[in-house]
C-alpha cells in the first residue's frame, strides 16, 4: 500500500473510532461533571458553604442575597406595592422571649442610671408572607405584602441574635441560627425572625448622579458598610397614607426627609424586588427615587442644614451616570471599604434599569471586586 493510501486509511479509522466513542466520552464527561456538582451541592447543604442558589450573582460579583419577587427591569410602581396588615400577634419561642425580656431590663436599667436607653423599642412590622399578581391590560407586576405587628426589641432578640449560643438538650449548645433557621425556604418567611421589614433606596439626582451612602459605625447589622442612600424600617404608626392605610411611599418620604432632608413625590419612586439578606435574615424591598427637583449640589446643601437621621450615614457618594464609571467605583472602593449585600444589589438593579442587564454585566465582569487591604497596610501606605 502506498504511503498516501496508508495515511488515508488510518485517518478514516481514526474518524470512525472518534465517531463511535464520541457520544460515550461525552456521556462520561457529563456524568463526572454532574457527580462533582452533586458532591459540591451536598457539601454546601451541610452548612460548610452557602447554597449558590441563594446568592445574588452578576459578572464576577456575588453577595449573600436572594431575590424572592420582582425585577429591576420591570419595577413596581408605588400603587402596585401594597401592604396588608395581619393583626395576629407574634409569639416568640420561650427562650427568645426570655432574651427579649433581658433586653428590656438592661435598657430600663440604662435609662434609670444614665437618663436614656441605647436602643429605643419602636414599633416595626414583621413579614408574614406575600402574594404576587398583575394589573391592567399591560399586566403590570403587583406585590402584596402581608405584615404583622412587631417591635425593635423582638428584632434584637431574633435576627440580630442569630449567632448567639444557646443551650439545648443533653447539655449541648448551638446557635440561634442553627436551631431556628436550619433548612429554611426563604420564599416562606418566618415572621418571628423577619421582624423588622425595611426599604432600601438609591437616588438619582436631577443632574444624573446616582447617590449611595456609607453606614455609620454604630449602626446594627452592617456598621461602616456601603449601603443604599436610604435605609428605613417600615413604621406601622408613622407610615400611613392620607386615608390611614399602611404606605410604603410614606416610609420612603420619611427616609428621604430624615436621611437626606429632601422631599419626594409618588411618581419619583419605584420598587425593584423583594429579597432577603441570607446572613441576617433581613427581608427588604429595594428601589429607586428619581428626583426631578434635587441636584447633587442641592442634596449636599440640604444635608448641610441637618436632618433627623443624618448620623446614620457618614458619607454620601455621587456616581456618574455611566455603567463603566459605576462599576469601576464599585471595584476601587472594595479595596478599602466593605459592601453590604443590599448595597451591591440595589446599585446593580439601578444600573440594570438605566443601562440594561447586558451592559451592566459586561461592566461588572470588567471590574471585579478586589480583596480588601488590611487596616495596618492602609495606615503604612498613608
Amino acid at each position: 500500500m502506498s504511503p498516501f493510501l496508508e495515511n488515508l486509511f488510518w485517518i478514516l479509522v481514526g474518524a470512525v473510532i472518534t465517531r463511535i466513542l464520541d457520544k460515550p466520552i461525552e456521556r462520561l464527561q457529563r456524568k463526572v461533571n454532574y457527580g462533582l456538582r452533586r458532591f459540591i451541592s451536598r457539601f454546601r447543604q451541610s452548612g460548610n458553604l452557602a447554597p449558590i442558589q441563594y446568592e445574588y450573582r452578576i459578572g464576577k460579583w456575588r453577595v449573600g442575597w436572594f431575590v424572592i419577587e420582582g425585577s429591576s427591569s420591570d419595577p413596581y410602581t408605588v400603587n402596585n406595592a401594597i401592604c396588608q396588615f395581619d393583626p395576629t400577634p407574634l409569639v416568640l419561642p420561650p427562650e427568645r422571649q426570655q432574651r427579649k425580656n433581658q433586653i428590656e431590663e438592661s435598657q430600663a436599667k440604662l435609662e434609670k442610671e444614665l437618663g436614656s436607653r441605647e436602643f429605643h423599642n419602636g414599633p416595626t412590622l414583621a413579614l408574614g408572607g406575600f402574594r404576587r399578581g398583575q394589573k391592567g391590560d399591560m399586566e403590570e407586576p403587583l406585590l402584596i405584602l402581608q405584615l404583622r405587628s412587631s417591635d425593635y426589641y423582638t428584632y434584637l432578640a431574633t435576627a440580630m441574635s442569630l449567632d448567639e449560643l444557646i443551650s439545648v438538650e443533653q447539655g449541648r449548645t448551638t446557635t440561634v441560627r442553627e436551631r431556628y433557621l436550619r433548612n429554611i425556604r426563604y420564599e416562606s418567611p418566618i415572621p418571628e425572625f423577619a421582624s423588622a421589614f425595611s426599604i432600601n433606596l438609591n437616588v438619582i439626582t436631577s443632574d444624573g448622579y446616582i447617590v449611595i451612602g456609607k453606614r455609620a459605625e454604630g449602626m446594627g447589622g452592617y456598621p461602616g458598610y456601603i449601603f443604599p442612600a436610604i435605609n428605613e424600617v417600615v413604621n406601622p404608626v408613622a407610615d400611613r397614607s392620607a386615608i390611614g392605610t399602611l404606605s410604603l411611599f410614606a416610609t420612603a418620604q420619611r427616609g428621604a426627609s430624615h436621611e437626606l432632608n429632601i422631599e419626594i413625590s409618588e411618581d419619583e419612586l419605584v420598587f425593584f424586588t423583594l429579597g432577603v439578606d441570607t446572613r441576617w435574615y433581613f427581608y427588604e424591598l429595594t428601589g429607586l427615587i428619581r428626583s426631578k427637583t434635587y441636584s447633587r449640589d442641592d442634596i449636599l446643601s440640604r444635608r448641610s442644614l441637618g436632618s433627623k437621621e443624618r448620623w446614620e450615614s457618614t458619607e454620601l457618594y455621587f456616581l456618574p451616570h455611566d455603567p463603566e464609571s459605576m462599576a469601576k467605583f464599585m471595584r476601587d472602593i472594595s479595596r478599602t471599604e466593605k459592601w453590604g449585600p443590599v448595597g451591591v444589589v440595589c446599585l446593580v438593579q439601578t444600573m440594570i434599569l438605566e443601562f440594561s442587564e447586558k451592559v451592566t454585566e459586561r461592566a461588572l465582569r470588567k471590574y471585579p471586586p478586589l480583596k480588601p487591604e488590611s487596616s495596618s497596610r492602609r495606615q503604612s501606605s498613608d
